[in-house]
């Protein structure tokens, strides 16, 4: 084994965590000033951020199918890929770190929103493909719903007059985010190397790459709730799970369009739909989640993938 990946490895988990504690750090600190919720701002601005590698992996997947080299499991792979991780495994350690609220009104915009999403793209994919035409439908989904959520911020003139406070923060968090990016880049790639050189089972390098897809939200998530901005972690990840089926997918298919596997639609669409359902159910019945609902989450995720990798 080479002693410089396991350095690499170290070097990525420290940028990893200094990044979400940066983002965190300036998020609260901008919140606070702007008289803006936590929530609101995980729900926009965080999870745009930490879903920056999955917008790159969608296009780039568009800009190869229009060149004729067809990657379209990537980029919906990838995308549902991190929605079901979300829901699951980050969700259930998140709320095993402390209790993630959402209120009645938040959880019917919310909830309602994210089962809505990927329903419609379920209806777009039916015949097996995307078209670009759709991909515009659903980036249009997406911005109605960032104007609703955002409807009245005007009221806080943050366009009109950034304090100089204001942009600070917004580049530490922007720094934060790439920190966080290539952070994660860093632990995925040097964990797959030091995994062959243990000649460890593919499988195990498959899992490793499909937690490098949740760290950036696994990491803002629990740093968050560490400081005690619960709201904020829940919506980093309700938004990364509107982003993904909306933005993300209808990026990368307004360039060429997306194929969509049978698989894709009879098992892992569906899937992520009930996980979806289940999850709005948990958060309803109590207005938050417990930590046995975390722990049924985590047992979800595990259930998932050992199913996915016998198929």
């Amino acid at each position: 084994m080479n002693p410089i990946d396991i350095v690499v490895f170290l070097v990525g988990l420290g940028m990893l965590i200094f990044g979400s504690d940066t983002i965190v750090k300036a998020v609260k600190r901008f919140a606070e000033r702007a008289g803006m919720s936590e929530l609101l701002i995980g729900l926009t601005v965080v999870s745009i951020g930490t879903s920056l590698p999955e917008i790159a992996t969608s296009l780039n997947a568009g800009f190869h199918n229009m060149l004729g080299i067809e990657a379209s499991g990537i980029a919906i792979g990838n995308a549902i890929g991190s929605n079901i991780v979300n829901l699951t495994l980050t969700l259930g350690i998140a709320g095993l770190f402390g209790v993630l609220a959402l209120k009645e009104r938040d959880w019917y915009r919310d909830c309602g929103t994210m089962l809505a999403v990927i329903a419609m793209l379920y209806v777009f994919a039916v015949d097996n493909f995307i078209s670009p035409l759709e991909g515009f439908v659903l980036i249009g989904m997406y911005f109605t719903y960032a104007q609703h959520i955002l409807k009245g911020i005007e009221k806080h003139d943050l366009f009109i007059r950034l304090r100089k406070e204001d942009i600070r923060d917004i580049i530490i968090g922007f720094i934060g985010v790439l920190l966080l990016i290539y952070g994660a880049n860093l632990v995925v790639e040097s964990g797959i190397r030091i995994s062959n050189a243990l000649k460890l089972d593919e499988v195990i390098i498959g899992l490793l790459i499909g937690l490098g897809t949740a760290l950036p939200e696994l990491t803002v998530s629990i740093t968050a709730i560490l400081r005690r901005i619960n709201r904020l972690s829940v919506g980093t990840l309700i938004g990364s799970n509107i982003l993904n089926p909306t933005l993300v997918l209808g990026l990368g298919a307004v360039v060429a369009g997306f194929k969509v596997e049978n698989l894709t639609l009879s098992f892992d669409l569906p899937v992520l739909f009930v996980i979806t359902g289940l999850v709005a159910v948990l958060f309803g019945l109590h207005e938050k989640l417990r930590k046995k609902s975390a722990l049924l989450l985590i047992l979800i995720y595990i259930m998932f993938m050992t199913t996915r990798v016998l198929m």
